[in-house]
Order: C-alpha cells, then structure tokens, then sequence
C-alpha cells in the first residue's frame, strides 16, 4: 500500500506552483477573451443567443453567460471570473475562489464552444480535481492567515484526489496515442510534417523545421515516446522522487517545443502548469539547498497589537517573501519596542545584528532577506523609489485603522479539511465515467446512450483526446473581397484598401489573430456550416459599418477560401479557390431586368435587429 501511495503521493511545495501558474492563465486568459468580448460573447457577435439556441448549443450544457446578450453583462462576468481566478492565483480563500473560477469556466466554456480547443478541456478538467487538493498549506495567504499556525514537518500528501488528478494527465497522453494509430505516426513517420505544414498553425521556427523530413520524422518519432513512457517515468514505484521530476521535465520539454514551433493557445502552458503539480520532494530539497544561505536569515517583526490590518500584512510578508526564521511578536510586549513604535509611528524590524530599521527600510531589509526577491531590495534603494516607498508607506500608517476597517473581512481561515468518504466515493463515480465515456469516444464497442452522455456533458466531464491524430493535409487560408458603397475594393477582414490579393500571405498563422478565431475560421469552409457563415457574415456586416461611414460603408462583400493541399515530400502543393458566401450588408440590389415591378417590403439590414 505504502508503494502504491507513493505513486500518487504529492508534494504540497508543488501543489502550490501548480495553484499559481494555473491562477496565472487563467487570468490572462479572461484578459484575452475580454478584448474580443464583443465580437464572442454578445448578441452582437459571430455567437448570437438566436444561433445557439437554434442549434450551436448542446442542450445538456449551461452557461450564465447566455442570460444577457449585452456586453456590459459579459464583461461583468470576466470581471468575477477574473478576481476569483486572482485570488486562486494568490492562495485567498482558495476552495471558494477555485470552484467560482471552475464554474465560470465552464459557463463562458459552453456560451462559445465553437473558440474551444483542447487547452481548455484539460484546464477545467485539472481545475475540478486540483478543488480536492490542498493547494493553499504553503504560500498562500489562507496559510498566512491560519488560526492556529503549525509548522510543516512532512510536505507529502496523498488522498484519492490525487491518484485521479494525476491519472487524468496521464491518460490525455495515453489515449492521445492510443488514437493515433494511423499512417502518419506508424507507418510514414511524416505526422509532425503533416502538422508544420497546417499554416495556421505553424510558427517561424515550425516553419523552418519543417524543411527537414528527416528532422520531422525524427521528432514524430520522439513525440510517440514521450506521450507514452514520460507518464509511465512520473509514475514509476523505483527511486520516486528523481524518476518523477525526470517524466515530469520531458513532457515539460514536449510542450516547451509546441509552444515554440506552433500556434495552439494556452494548450503548452496548461500542461507545463499541471507537470509541475509533479515535482517531489528532492526537487525543493534541492532547491532549498541552493538558497540555504537566504533561507538562514534571521530577524523580529514588531507590529501594532491594535492593527488588524498590520497583522494580516505580517503574516502574508513572512509567507510570500519565504522568511521562516523571521519572528513576529506585538510591539506592546516590550516597553522599548513600544516607545520607538508610539515616537516613530511605524512597525520594526530588529535585524540579528540587534539594530532596529524603521518604515520603508524595515521593508527592504525583508526583500534583502527573501531567498527569491532580493534583487528588488537593490531598486528599492534606489533614491526615487525609495522616496516614494516611504510617502507611500507614510499614508498607510497614518490611516492604518481606515485599513484595518478596509481589510475586516479577509478574516483568519481555517486548516484544509481532508474530503469525506461520501465526496470520495463521488469522485471515484466521476472518474469511472470519464474512463467509460473516453472508451465511448474511441468506437471500442460500445456506446454510450444519448441521456448517459448528457450528464457529462453538462459538467465537461466529456473527453476526447485526438489532437493531430491524424494530421490534416488540407490548410489555407481567407480572403473576404468587399466592394465598399462608393464601388472601391476592400480587404474586409484585414481592413486593407486597394485591389485584394490572393495570393499566399507571408505568415498565414497570423490572419488568424489568437487562437480563439483560429479555432473558429478552422471550420468555417468545412461542409454544412452554412449557419455559422450567416451569422459571421451579419458579424463583419456590423463591424465595418459601424466604424466607417458614408461613401465607405461596405455594401457587398464575398468570403473565398484558398485550400492548400499538402503532398507528401518532393511534391508541390495544390491550391484551389472556392466561394463561400456572398453578403449584401445594404441590402440586395434590384435587377435591372425585372419585367414586373412588384411592390416589396422593405429589407432591413443586417445592422438592425441581429437578435
């Protein structure tokens, strides 16, 4: 039993950098989808309620963020989603914030599944099992404000919790393989060719590798290898700790190389993320060995008895600037620490050399004792920061109570309490599920009845891993032709005036802006997308009329995709140009050849009532 937890056994050092790096994207993330808020998430976008509900939406999936069409609704929402995500980040009420951030992911996940990719199916996915987990006992502010404060002697923990959160890593690898019995990875060795050459994806350096075969049959090969044996390392029995770290780099090394080589969003850092979660014991050990001589740092932190405020930022100090030697004590304890308290209307900090340091050099004495941000003690001496630093520190004390009545609801919390049976047994129920629903996905023999799969769905349990399974050959890219009111020729998407081009841009990736619009123009030439073309087309309607006017209004416009068909090599690519859609933001000219002029409603443009 002992061996089996030691498979699964984590270190809580790790569980933390997890917990940060995962707040981390989350949030930028939220950032990104707040810039392009408008054009995903509102009624006046490419995802209009009325397309969802005629179709784009699964029925068994719910979103708050579909109960308002109007932007200041979905940007209320990120804001939410974000704090939540920030205090995740930060270690502040961790379970609460954690769960708020996961729902919300889900919700804005179901509002616009067309922008999805499978970053953010793993995300959700390590965001629900890590709520199990006690990601804030070390470097967080809940461990800083702790009723009772214990020091730790054992970082390892195990629970149930862990053996699925680190089995559901592993098993996006497994079955990521297990899917990708095809030419391509078996037989040919060309997949990750097949894949540099999809353009818009591939990145410069992709672009340059992938004039080596050889280079890329070597790396196909690499990739297969370490999606099967990098788990199987990080879950080894033998020499824990070092095996661990080694699978946990190499997958580490696997999606440092996507990143550099391909446009796949938040998918590498995600994953890098939740590799860390990995780290054993010996690799902090380690580390700590390094900052051995930082981490002997000694000094007492005196601070006002009567200043809630100046408690919690205390402790939170103590625990971010990583100084466990450091004491912190009331100044009322000693009559000579109280008097320079009272003369000098500031807290105290007595280094080991028995000298007292006051205000904002009390401040850089602790940066110069942290074992990881020493280095901004040398800028905070420099003389205009340190000027600043000790105005600003000047304003704090002298309305610390305003601060304190300000700060009175991040209250003391409470120690992590290990999960019940019955939520133990529940997560087991939900870990089989996924098992049997990923082997539904695989056509293995069996399927899933349709109201089984709705319960999935409707918390994203749902998996299907089949990233480049089989790489496709067909790639190009857009050119939307628009003939602007006063007759002239414009590049609708890029908004260029003049004649367009269509000839092949120099960096197809980046026609697509970000992943989010990558992800959905991927499909827009694919066969019975005709909805989703009407709506993007009333989209682009909107956009330009309602920057440019006049004579410049946009009047017709045609969508035209220019499909690349990658040859094995030595062959030259193919290209062929096809239609799409045509699109009259004006409304629809009148033929001059009519015989019979019939009297006909008005046509309304699409800039009026998209709802």
């Amino acid at each position: 039993m002992d061996k089996f937890k030691n498979l699964f056994r984590a270190d809580l050092r790790s569980l933390a950098a997890f917990r940060i790096s995962t707040g981390v994207i989350l949030c930028l993330d939220l950032i990104y989808r707040l810039i392009w808020v408008k054009a995903h998430y509102t009624d006046w976008g490419i995802l209009p309620r009325k397309f969802l509900v005629s179709g784009g939406l699964n029925e068994f999936r719910f979103s708050f963020h579909l109960f308002n069409g109007r932007v200041e609704f979905q940007i209320f929402l990120i804001i939410i989603a974000f704090l939540a995500s920030f205090c995740f980040a930060i270690g502040y009420k961790t379970k609460v914030s954690g769960f708020i951030s996961w729902i919300l992911l889900l919700s804005i996940h179901n509002r616009a599944q067309p922008l999805l990719n499978s970053g953010d199916a793993i995300t959700k996915m390590m965001l629900f099992w890590s709520l199990f987990l006690p990601l804030s006992k070390v470097y967080s502010i809940d461990a800083a404000l702790l009723k009772v404060k214990k020091k730790i002697s054992d970082f390892t923990y195990f629970s149930v919790a862990n053996v699925f959160f680190f089995l559901q890593l592993c098993m996006m690898y497994w079955f990521s393989v297990v899917t990708k019995r095809t030419p391509p990875w078996m037989e040919t060795q060309l997949a990750v060719y097949y894949a540099l050459h999809i353009d818009q994806f591939a990145k410069p350096l992709g672009i340059w590798v992938r004039q080596f075969v050889g280079l890329t049959k070597f790396f196909t090969v690499y990739t297969l290898f370490i999606e099967i044996f990098g788990p199987l390392l990080a879950l080894t029995p033998f020499k824990w700790g070092w095996f661990r770290f080694l699978g946990a780099a190499l997958m580490i090394n696997l999606h440092f190389g996507l990143y550099l080589t391909m446009e796949i969003g938040f998918f590498p850092w995600i994953c890098i993320a939740s590799w860390i979660a990995f780290f054993p014991s010996c690799f902090w050990e380690f580390f700590q060995k390094l900052l051995d001589k930082r981490l002997q740092s000694e000094g007492h932190i005196y601070f006002d008895r009567d200043c809630s405020f100046c408690f919690k930022l205390v402790h939170i100090l103590k625990v971010f600037l990583i100084l466990p030697n450091f004491k912190v004590s009331h100044a009322q304890d000693s009559e000579e620490t109280n008097q320079l308290m009272e003369s000098s209307n500031s807290w105290i900090i007595r280094t080991k050399e028995n000298k007292d340091l006051l205000r904002f050099d009390a401040f850089i004495y602790l940066l110069d004792s942290s074992p990881i941000f020493f280095l901004f003690a040398k800028i905070a001496k420099l003389v205009p920061i340190h000027f600043i630093g000790t105005h600003c520190y000047k304003v704090v004390a002298n309305n610390r109570n305003a601060f304190s009545f300000a700060t009175k609801y991040f209250n003391e919390t409470k120690e992590f309490k290990e999960p019940s049976k019955k939520v133990k047994v529940l997560l087991s129920i939900i870990f089989c599920y996924i098992i049997v629903y990923i082997g539904h996905t695989l056509n293995i023999g069996y399927k899933l009845p349709r109201e089984v799969q709705g319960i999935g769905k409707t918390f994203s349990f749902t998996q299907k891993w089949t990233m480049f399974a089989n790489p496709r050959r067909n790639d190009g890219w857009f050119v939307i032709k628009g003939i602007l009111k006063n007759g002239k020729e414009v590049n609708v998407w890029t908004e260029e005036f003049g004649k367009v081009s269509f000839e092949k841009p120099k960096n197809v990736a980046k026609q697509y802006i970000n992943q989010r619009w990558r992800k959905y123009l991927g499909k827009l030439n694919k066969k019975g997308q005709k909805n989703r073309r009407k709506y993007f087309s009333r989209y682009l309607c909107r956009r330009w009329n309602e920057k440019y006017k006049g004579d410049q209004k946009l009047d017709t416009f045609y969508i035209y995709f220019v499909k690349e068909r990658t040859l094995d090599p030595g062959n030259e690519f193919k290209q062929k140009t096809r239609r799409l859609k045509t699109q009259y933001c004006l409304g629809k000219k009148k033929s001059n050849n009519s015989k019979t002029k019939l009297k006909k409603p008005k046509r309304k443009s699409v800039l009026e009532g998209y709802l």
